[in-house]
C-alpha cells in the first residue's frame, strides 16, 4: 500500500493540496492527496516532486462504493385493497383449525403493560423478557383487549411463528417468554386444541398468543400486515407509529 505511513494533505485543516510541499522534496514524498466522493468512488493520489514543485500524481487509486440497490417500490393501491380483502376474508371464515392461515386473525393491541418502540414496533414487557402478545380474532369471536391508552393495533401476518398460545388471558406480564415452556416445541395440533377450547360461548371471551420476539423480528416489515384502530383513543399516537414504521421500513 503506497500510502501506508504518508499524510493526506486533504485532512489537514484548512485542508492543501500537493503544493503545500513545494521546494520541499522530504515533504512531498510523505504526502498524498484525496478527493472525490460516495457517487463516483473516493480517489487517492500520491503527491510526486518535480521541477522544484510537488503536484498530485495522475495516477490514481480508486475505492469504488457498492451501487446501493433502488428503493423497493410504494406498494399499489390494488395490492393494499388485496392485503385488506385477505385480512376481511379471514376474520369471516376463521375456524379452529391447526393453520394460522384458517383460523382467523391475529392481532395485537397497544396496552399499558409493554413500552412500544414504534420505529420497531417492538414490544417488551419488563422483567418478562422479549415477547409479543396478540389474539386471534374471527367472527364467532371477535373480542380484541381494550385496556390500554390507545384503542388499536396492528395485524401479524398469517406466517407468524406462534411460540405459544393460551385458550383465555394467561395474564403474561412478568413470564420469561410467556410463560411458554422451553421443552415443547409447539405444534399446529397444539393451535387447533386452544382455538377449541375457547371456541364455545361460554368459554373466556379472548385468548392469548405468544410470539417470540426474535423471531418477530427476524420478519420484519412482512410481519406486519396493517395498523387498525377500534375507536378514538391514541388516534394520534397510532398514526405516529404508522408512520415512524413506514420510515424504518
Amino acid at each position: 500500500d503506497w500510502a501506508f505511513g504518508k499524510e493526506n494533505l486533504r485532512s489537514r485543516e484548512p485542508p492543501h493540496w500537493c503544493d503545500y510541499y513545494d521546494a520541499n522534496r522530504s515533504g512531498c514524498a510523505g504526502a498524498f492527496v484525496s478527493g472525490g466522493g460516495a457517487r463516483d468512488g473516493v480517489w487517492f493520489a500520491p503527491c510526486v516532486f518535480a521541477d522544484g514543485h510537488c503536484r498530485a500524481s495522475g495516477d490514481r487509486s480508486v475505492c469504488a462504493f457498492p451501487s446501493l440497490p433502488p428503493p423497493s417500490p410504494l406498494p399499489t393501491t390494488e395490492h393494499l385493497r388485496s392485503v385488506f380483502r385477505g385480512i376481511n376474508a379471514r376474520f369471516r371464515r376463521g375456524r379452529p383449525s391447526t393453520e394460522l392461515l384458517e383460523a382467523g386473525v391475529l392481532v395485537h393491541m397497544f396496552d399499558k403493560q409493554g413500552l412500544l418502540n414504534t420505529r420497531l414496533v417492538k414490544w417488551g414487557r419488563p422483567g418478562g423478557g422479549e415477547f409479543y402478545s396478540g389474539s386471534i380474532i374471527r367472527t364467532a369471536k371477535a373480542f380484541v383487549w381494550g385496556g390500554g391508552d390507545i384503542s388499536g393495533g396492528f395485524v401479524l401476518a398469517p406466517s407468524t411463528q406462534i411460540l405459544c398460545a393460551y385458550d383465555h388471558d394467561q395474564g403474561t406480564d412478568g413470564q420469561a417468554n410467556g410463560g411458554c415452556p422451553i421443552d415443547h416445541e409447539w405444534s399446529g395440533d397444539d393451535l387447533l386444541a386452544v382455538l377449541e377450547a375457547g371456541a364455545p360461548q361460554t368459554a373466556y371471551w379472548i385468548n392469548e398468543i405468544i410470539v417470540g420476539g426474535a423471531a418477530w423480528e427476524r420478519s420484519l416489515p412482512g410481519g406486519v400486515e396493517a395498523f387498525f384502530t377500534s375507536g378514538g383513543r391514541g388516534a394520534d399516537q397510532l398514526r405516529a407509529a404508522h408512520r415512524a414504521f413506514l420510515e424504518e421500513h
